[in-house]
């Protein structure tokens, strides 16, 4: 079970004398359904007798029912709604792994104080995310929170979102059904959105990258490591982000002609994490990464010379066969060097061009 989840489950181990034997708080077959208002006083004695008697569950039932009545004297509903919460209370304490998330997550629902209601909640989802549930953790967080935006367990939640993000992303298997692929990219998305912070972020947004890229989507994934290099400087999957933007500058390029700036864009960058990032594990793959760059940058500066060649500018020509030669020699293609080489061989003398200008 990952770190992330012990605060939460510590939080909700059983705390009291005796177990829970009960999987979830069901009503009692000792409560009835519903109750008439005059028997709402015996309700309330026999939920006082409950809680004396150690059965905070069966007192929740007694006061659960009697809440559903709309018509009842201030004073009683004061009272039952204050067993209710003392109950409620009791009742998360003694629960451990065993109890019903469903059931639990419910608690949202019954009128309880916010810190009540989330703790009940928020255990359900811990429960959820150790069964294996992770879209249903993922979802009762999001209730948790439109209900209880500025919550006392957002930390924990925060985890939990983590956790079930990253789980639904390995599930190679289940992607043949796209919703399971949908789930992950919606929990990694609300996670980074509404817990930017939380621990294991940078993880998050490692992964969202992955993601992205699988699907060719090239902006977004080069967005969520900028992302992850601002949000997370010190963690240590920064220069492997720092690394992979400029991958993805030069995935996503079609026509280098045409993206001239995209390409100097990610040599600048590769040449820069070389400069800083000497010896990291993907060190070879930027090396790669900066050659085909510069090829790039070569290829771009030759198609240009040529057209110059071809409407008779020899300035032109000139100008973009020598920066093409330049970064021909830095990626090391020779091929290139040497068409860069035979478009300045067949320029006039440079000193009968002194005249010409830069294009």
């Amino acid at each position: 079970m990952s770190k992330a989840l012990v605060p939460i489950l510590c939080l909700f181990a059983t705390s009291l004398v005796g177990g829970c034997n009960s999987s979830g708080f069901n009503r009692s077959d000792e409560v009835p359904s519903s109750l008439d208002a005059d028997e709402v006083a015996d309700a309330i004695t026999s939920a006082e007798a409950a809680l004396v008697e150690g059965r905070p569950q069966l007192a929740l039932d007694w006061m659960r029912t009697a809440a559903e009545l709309r018509q009842m004297p201030r004073e009683q509903r004061n009272r039952v709604q204050h067993l209710l919460e003392i109950s409620a209370d009791q009742f998360i304490k003694r629960l451990g792994e065993d109890a019903d998330p469903e059931s639990l997550a419910d608690f949202l629902d019954l009128g309880l104080p916010r810190q009540i209601a989330v703790t009940g909640a928020m255990q359900a989802a811990a429960l959820y995310l150790a069964r294996g549930k992770y879209t249903a953790a993922k979802s009762l967080i999001q209730k948790i929170d439109q209900q209880f935006p500025t919550h006392h367990l957002r930390p924990e939640a925060g985890g939990i979102l983590v956790e079930a993000g990253l789980r639904l992303s390995e599930h190679k298997a289940a992607w043949l059904i796209f919703s399971k692929r949908d789930d992950a990219l919606a929990a990694l998305e609300y996670s980074s959105i509404h817990y930017p912070q939380a621990q294991g972020g940078d993880l998050v947004l490692r992964r969202l990258a992955e993601m992205y890229e699988e699907d060719s989507l090239w902006a977004l994934a080069i967005d969520r490591h900028e992302e992850l290099v601002q949000s997370f400087p010190r963690s240590p999957l920064v220069p492997f982000s720092l690394a992979r933007i400029p991958h993805l500058r030069l995935a996503s390029i079609a026509s280098p002609e045409y993206d001239r700036e995209a390409l100097q864009s990610a040599r600048d960058e590769l040449e820069r994490w070389l400069e800083d990032n000497a010896g990291h594990e993907v060190t070879d793959t930027v090396i790669a990464d900066l050659e085909d760059a510069l090829h790039r940058l070569g290829e771009s500066d030759l198609v240009i010379a040529k057209f110059y060649r071809a409407i008779d500018l020899d300035y032109g020509q000139r100008f973009h066969a020598r920066r093409g030669l330049a970064e021909g020699l830095a990626a090391g293609d020779t091929h290139q060097t040497s068409t860069a080489q035979a478009l300045l061989d067949e320029l006039p003398a440079e000193a009968a061009l002194a005249g010409e200008a830069t294009p």
